[in-house]
């Protein structure tokens, strides 16, 4: 088959016409050359060189005749928009801006379709390219996730300013969903967060409508509510732990506090105490409340002095059964009572119940005289006192072994209640810690042999309730003891004092103080002994307090002394205001090698009796704490001389037997 047929039937490219006239020629080449000489064979034809066309020239254009369209303004403004298509400004955009949008806090569900309606408006009217160059005119950075949605609420949210949808979904599941969440605390941060008896937490849960609750293991606060109020409780207990502050303090001391009185310095002063070390204490409180810390120290220091031996003897009276008429066996038995104060008890002391000691018998039914009469006078020969010691003797001779008829001697007998107290964890319990009905020396036995915590707490008789106020004056009194760690060793053991005194307001009919004239003050340093004698035959009991002490003369005060006293005369006499008044006073300092600490801070209203000069009322306010007392105090300033002495014997005993205001 020769290469023209196969032509036929096959379409060959340029290539391989090629490849077949090169073989065709190979092949006429070697029949001219063969040796049988065959010279009918046609030679190949010489081909000729065709020349170089020229270039057509082009047909020239012919105008396209003019239409009614051309001149028309719609044509001219589409050919405008396809012209400018590429090119975008904020005004094509901003006319899709609405003028306002729902609240969505008010009304969720149509924020979220105004919101979804509005994106997909911007997602139809522009492309993604358009809505990227918007984002570069409003000077927005372009998210990650690259879609007409992104962009367009990226334009709304941070260039139209629409809330986030996210966030207001949020918010309103915050607003509706209720859960519950706990937050650990240490006990520090807990008892800061409580507040004085829980107040500051009952507020806090009150503000964000939320029930909370304390547990111990792990200690931590569990709060039940909206989801959004409780994210509102855990930023304040956030910011809360940061607004914490800590610091040690060395206790001048060197005792280290229970832990019922670090709970009572605590309470006390509205800052969380600690033991950290023997005599050393860690305060952490409120960096808002820093007098808080001051307070602590100051309550830590009171408080480590009644962590030892109180120094007070402990009288009973114990009258002959001779003296009785009508009540009562013969060997007068007692019992504890529970004992309700109209005041607080001190702050200094924690207890779990007070009981006083009385006989069996009905004390309403005698008057004053009567009581006198039928149980004889303090200083009658048949009264007897009983001590802790089970030794029996006469007030006289107590005294005279305390050296009361000594020159220079001084005692004062205020009228109370000798109270016996129980642990704290006894509190609501009206069970007393000795039961039954015992004679006093029985009493007296047990109390030998399981010492018990008492207190004295002042109460005023009733029959000084309505004296008459014309003859008072006001008082500032500072009172500082030694701290005297040995103190239980012997009870009688007289206490150094230092006692401080200013009169700040002479009289009622003065109105205030005169500038003119120097304040009256004094100091007297010397030593004190005290005891306290129940009367349970008696509505009242005493508390005789034995001072030997002398004036200090202003040159021989303390530094810290002299400092307060003469910014507190510079306050009182300032008429323009401009002085403040000294925030404390001095905590504790060293005369004559000894370590005074202040024992109490007071105001005192002294209320002078007509009848006897030696008797004065006075009510008290605590400037360390602001709790008030009322006591009455009946003063021997010369125990050596039998008319005073007798005097003052003859009044303990009209105001111990008179009915409690």
């Amino acid at each position: 088959m020769s290469i023209f047929r196969i032509g036929r039937h096959v379409r060959l490219c340029r290539p391989a016409l090629v490849s077949s006239r090169r073989h065709y020629a190979a092949s006429a080449t070697l029949l001219a050359s063969s040796p049988s000489g065959v010279d009918n064979v046609e030679q190949e034809p010489k081909k000729k060189k065709r020349k170089a066309s020229k270039p057509k020239e082009p047909p020239p254009e012919i105008p396209e005749p003019e239409t009614v369209l051309d001149n028309s303004p719609v044509h001219s403004y589409l050919a405008q928009i396809a012209a400018s298509k590429a090119t975008v400004t904020l005004d094509d955009i901003e006319r899709h801006r609405p003028a306002r949008h729902a609240n969505p806090d008010r009304d969720h569900n149509k924020y979220t379709e105004e919101y979804a309606t509005l994106q997909e408006l911007l997602s139809k009217s522009f492309s993604q390219k358009q809505l990227l160059q918007f984002l570069r005119l409003y000077d927005l950075k372009p998210p990650k996730i690259k879609s007409k949605a992104t962009f367009a609420s990226l334009v709304m949210e941070k260039a139209w300013n629409y809330p986030p949808l996210d966030e207001v979904v949020r918010k309103n599941r915050d607003r509706t969903e209720s859960t519950s969440e706990t937050f650990e605390l240490e006990p520090p941060q807990s008892f800061l967060l409580l507040g004085k008896d829980g107040i500051d937490l009952h507020n806090l849960a009150r503000k964000h409508q939320l029930q909370v609750a304390f547990s111990a293991k792990p200690l931590s606060l569990t709060a039940t509510g909206l989801r959004a109020n409780i994210n509102a409780l855990g930023k304040y207990i956030t910011e809360f732990k940061e607004n914490i502050c800590s610091e040690t303090f060395d206790i001048p001391t060197e005792m280290s506090l229970r832990p019922e009185q670090l709970q009572r310095v605590s309470r006390t002063a509205g800052a969380f105490t600690e033991n950290c070390g023997e005599g050393q204490i860690r305060i952490s409180y409120k960096a808002d409340a820093p007098k808080a810390s001051l307070l602590a120290k100051r309550h830590a220091t009171r408080a480590s002095c009644e962590s030892s031996p109180s120094g007070v003897d402990l009288l009973a009276s114990a009258t002959p059964s001779s003296t009785y008429t009508s009540i009562g066996p013969a060997n007068s038995l007692c019992s504890l009572y529970p004992f309700f104060s109209a005041r607080t008890l001190p702050w200094t002391t924690e207890v779990g119940g007070a009981f006083r000691l009385r006989r069996i018998g009905e004390l309403s039914g005698y008057g004053l005289t009567e009581h006198i009469q039928r149980e004889g006078p303090l200083s009658s020969i048949n009264t007897h006192l009983t001590s802790l010691s089970n030794k029996y003797s006469d007030i006289r001779s107590i005294f005279q072994s305390m050296n009361v008829y000594d020159e220079g001697k001084t005692v004062t007998a205020s009228m109370g209640h000798v109270l016996l107290t129980t642990p704290p964890k006894a509190r609501g319990k009206l069970t007393p810690p000795l039961e039954g009905t015992l004679p006093i020396d029985d009493v007296f036995s047990w109390l030998c042999q399981n010492p018990c915590d008492r207190v004295f707490i002042p109460s005023l008789p009733a029959v000084l309730s309505d004296q008459d106020t014309e003859h008072q004056r006001l008082l500032h009194r500072l009172v500082y003891r030694v701290f005297n760690e040995q103190a239980s060793s012997n009870p009688l053991q007289p206490l150094k004092t230092m006692r401080f005194e200013m009169v700040l307001q002479p009289g009622a009919s003065n109105g205030g103080v005169d500038v003119d004239e120097p304040l009256v003050h004094r100091c007297l340093i010397g030593e004190e002994s005290t005891i306290d004698l129940m009367l349970p035959e008696r509505p009242m009991d005493i508390q005789i307090l034995v001072s030997n002490t002398s004036a200090l003369q202003q040159e021989q005060w303390p530094a810290e002394l002299t400092s307060y006293v003469s910014e507190l005369e510079k306050y009182i006499r300032d008429e323009t205001g401009e002085q403040s008044q000294p925030e404390t006073t001095p905590l504790n300092f060293t005369h004559n090698g000894d370590l005074y600490i202040l024992d109490s801070s007071a105001s005192v209203r002294q209320l002078l009796s007509e009848t006897d000069p030696n008797s004065v009322t006075e009510s008290l306010l605590d400037l360390e704490n602001n709790r008030k007392t009322s006591e009455c105090k009946v003063t021997c300033d010369d125990p050596s001389s039998d008319a005073k002495w007798n005097n003052f014997i003859e009044t303990c005993d009209q105001l111990s037997s008179a009915i409690p205001r």
